[in-house]
């Protein structure tokens, strides 16, 4: 929305509707930072903006798209950070293993529950 002038002066009059309706803002995303402050000049909105540029009241993103979680495809206007998908992958591995170990433990008896593991502890 907001890449052609017909759909910028659409987003404008949107933006006017709301705000007589008595809204005290308005999210927009992926338009051009042209079209945000030329919108956020003219309205007592206070714009929220997803990769809107700077000159809206206030930005985001997705937590998972910063942090690099999204699977499948990323959207375009995402800005990555950092890779914590890999990690969370490599983590599950490794409980999956840790818990299968356990498991062929218990099952191969070499993990013996005693009476002690099922008594309430002392308090101190």
């Amino acid at each position: 929305m907001g890449k052609t002038l017909d759909s910028a002066k659409l987003l404008s009059e949107q933006c006017k509707v709301h705000e007589d309706a008595g809204a005290f803002a308005k999210e927009i995303e992926v338009v051009p930072q042209q079209i945000t402050e030329a919108i956020a000049e003219r309205t007592s909105l206070f714009m929220i903006s997803m990769c809107g540029g700077a000159k809206g009241h206030a930005q985001y993103l997705f937590t998972d798209d910063v942090l690099g979680q999204t699977a499948g495809k990323v959207p375009r206007h995402a800005k990555v950070c950092a890779d914590f998908r890999s990690e969370q992958e490599r983590l599950q591995t490794m409980r999956i293993e840790a818990m299968r170990a356990f498991a062929d433990d218990v099952h191969g008896g070499a993990i013996r529950p005693t009476a002690t593991w099922w008594a309430p502890r002392p308090r101190s």
